[in-house]
Parts: structure tokens; sequence; C-alpha cells
């Protein structure tokens, strides 16, 4: 059987419900270096996929504002798909929620409804990839191909190469009834695969262009892309004890960036302020389930908590101040004089921003108003260690412990696969 995973809508599990806001947060930090991706957004071969889509569909009669696009795109991304699990059993192959189909599928089996590949259309390919595809410059705002789009969609379609077939033919294959996996080899997989290593050469000389055209129209960003961060650097962000390294180091490297540099400086102070009041609400949320008098108070941690929350507070808000942006949650946490005060604040600032996304609070100061939101165990660990780093006398070390457990995703990664793709990275 062929499995179709669902994407990975968030980078790490805690991120995955975001009940204090702070995606919002993060994204307006990234989209000062790296607008152009999301965490769905993490593949250059499915977003040349996408170009050639588009193109193959308009060839074939379907336009972006008919009502059946949409449905339209998801059959020849299923094709990708099924190529893709041949090639890799660890592909994402842009489908939802585990639909299983029979390893010689058509085009007319993966319509069943019973499959439900067709019922959240939002999600794939299409959905994931339309809005960064308009950002780097492949597709118009009316849902056209633009020139360098169509120029990615002509590479990729013929990126396997002499001998192997072009996208395009195993497509209109697919689509008169053909089974994908029929008459194809490994190295048409290969090929194919959104995750391949495998590159065209015409394919890889058209993200260069496409990389030079995107540095002229935004100088801020383009030195970025001129001389990406080597791969000693991008390693910091791997380990807990040298991540905090990380944005130190592209602070030194781009300091003559001026935008850049500060940037990196109110990431590095988003990263320790979200990590401890993240902590504080999970711990909070535990120990309100906790049975009366199993409670730990822990009040050493809790003092180095408050103190440690007021003071990345202060830095973060002048982090932001500098790059013209402000955040209400530092102004009223840098405010707070005690734990018991973080803690209220907290939970406050929770059942707001649930309140405003229409959804119900996970806890409120009367306790817990949905279980199962937080695993109970990681945090107690959590709080364990945090504990052990400030009897040890180490904030620092309780700093970089929750950063780690928080971490979330800045897409340099993602931004250095292009740039290999690119040949600006050996």
């Amino acid at each position: 059987m062929l499995h179709f995973t669902p994407y990975k809508v968030f980078s790490y599990q805690n991120d995955t419900r975001d009940p204090l806001g702070f995606q919002t947060y993060r994204s307006r930090l990234t989209d000062r270096f790296y607008p152009q991706f999301t965490v769905n957004t993490t593949s250059p071969g499915s977003l040349g996929f996408f170009c050639w889509a588009v193109d193959f569909l308009d060839g074939e009669g379907f336009q972006p504002s008919s009502l059946d696009y949409a449905a339209r795109f998801r059959d020849v991304e299923i094709l990708l798909g099924c190529m893709a699990a041949r090639a890799s059993k660890n592909a994402i192959v842009n489908i939802t929620r585990y639909g299983r189909l029979p390893d010689r599928v058509t085009l007319r089996e993966a319509q069943k409804p019973g499959y439900d590949l067709y019922t959240r259309l939002g999600y794939g390919i299409l959905g994931f990839y339309r809005s960064m595809a308009v950002k780097w410059g492949l597709l118009q705002t009316d849902g056209r191909l633009a020139t360098r789009g169509m120029d990615l969609a002509k590479a990729w379609d013929a990126r396997g190469g002499q001998g192997v077939p072009s996208f395009t033919s195993i497509a209109r294959n697919w689509l008169n009834g053909a089974a994908p996996l029929d008459r194809l080899g490994i190295r048409e997989f290969d090929c194919f695969a959104p995750a391949s290593v495998h590159w065209g050469l015409d394919e890889r000389a058209v993200w260069n262009e496409i990389i030079n055209a995107y540095g002229m129209a935004h100088p801020g960003e383009r030195p970025l892309w001129e001389s990406p961060p080597p791969e000693q650097t991008l390693l910091l962000l791997e380990d807990e004890a040298t991540r905090p390294a990380f944005f130190a180091d592209l602070e030194l490297r781009y300091g003559r960036h001026e935008n850049l540099a500060a940037s990196f400086a109110a990431c590095s102070a988003f990263e320790r302020f979200t990590a401890l009041v993240q902590f504080v609400f999970e711990w909070e949320y535990v120990n309100a389930g906790l049975a009366e008098g199993v409670r730990s108070e822990a009040p050493v941690l809790r003092a180095a908590l408050a103190a440690e929350t007021v003071k990345a507070a202060g830095v973060l808000a002048g982090r932001l101040n500098a790059i013209d942006q402000t955040w209400s949650l530092c102004d009223s946490l840098m405010a707070v004089s005690t734990y018991d005060s973080l803690r209220a604040a907290v939970v406050e600032h929770h059942m707001a921003h649930q309140a405003y996304k229409g959804a119900q609070a996970y806890l409120t100061h009367d306790g817990v108003q949905l279980s199962g939101r937080v695993d109970a165990e990681t945090v107690k660990r959590l709080a364990q260690g945090a504990g052990g780093d400030i009897a040890a006398g180490s904030a620092e070390g309780m700093l970089r412990r929750l950063v780690w457990a928080y971490r979330g995703e800045w897409f340099f990664k993602s931004a250095s696969a292009w740039a290999r793709i690119a040949g600006r990275l050996s």
C-alpha cells in the first residue's frame, strides 16, 4: 500500500496550537529577512512542480478562477505523490490524513470518495505554495505565471534529462487512465520526488536567475542570498549548548547591514522571552490540573522565572523598538513584580488570545478548561531541569534549556536548500 502522509503544519510539537499567539510575532520577524518561506514551504522541488502544474493546467484549459481548478490541481498532485512515495518512504506528498491507495493506482481510483483526497483542497502544494510563488516573483497576483515561473515550469518538466520522460507526458498518461508506477523505473521516481537531491542543469540555472532577481527587488535581504550563512553557522541551531550563539554569529556576519543585524538581535531576544513565557504557561497548566496538595511551589525557580521574564521582556521591547515594532505583551510583563503577578498576566494573555481567535481557553484563573493540551510529563521534566539549573546558580543554563525546548523555525535551513540548488553553497 502507498501511504500518503499529511503535511507537518508546524515544526515542533509545542507550536501546534499556538495558545499564546507567538507565531504571529515570529512571522513579523521572519518577514524581515525570509518573507517567502513558511513552515509548509520547505521544498524547491515542490515549487518547481507548482509552476509546472499551473502551466500544464493552463494548457489543458483550466484557469485559476474556475471552480474545479483546485480539484484538477489535486489530480496531478496525487501523481507526484505516488512517485514520491515510491522514491522514498519519508517523502511528504501533500495529501491529508493518511489516505491509502493500492500499489497500482489510477486517477479514477484516487478520486473515489472513500480515499478522502479531495475534501481539503486548501492543503497541499497549491494551498501552501501559491503565495510563496508570488513572493518569489514566479506567479502574478491573477494566478498566471510570470516569465521566470514559465522558465521554472519548463526546467522542472525536463529535470530528468535525456532518457527520462517529461513530467507532462507522464501526467497525460495518468489523466488518461494509466497507473503512474507502470513502465517507470526508480530513476524517474527519484528525479521527480519533491525531496529529491537530483537537479537538472537548466533548473539550477533558472533558480540562480530567480534568486538574483529577488535580490535586486529586495535589497535589504540581498546579503543573505549573495553570501548565505555557511554550514558551520547553521549547525549552531542543532544543539542546545550552541543555539544561543547562532544569532550572535549572524549579527557579526551581517553587521554592516544594520537592518539585518537588528532583525537577528530581535530574533534572539524573541526566543528567550517566548521560551520563558511558554514555560510559565505550560507549568501553570500542569500544576492547575494536579490534585490538591501535590503541586510543587518551587519558590526559588518561581522567583528566577519572574526575574528573568521581566529582564527578557525589557530586552525584547528595546530590540523591537529598534526595528520599529512593538508588542504589548512585553510591556505588560515588564511591569510584573512577583511570580504570582507574572502567572496572572500570562493566563490573562492566553485568555484574551483565545477569545480573539474565537476559541476556548485552555486555562483560566479558575483552572484548566480544556484537558490534554500539554504533555504533563515533559513539562515536569523540564521544570526539574530548570530548577536544577537555578539551584546551581545558572540562570543562563535555565534559559538555554527553555529556548531549546520551545525552539521554533526561522527558515535558514529552507533558504540553505535554495542557495545550494543555485550553486551558492557547496
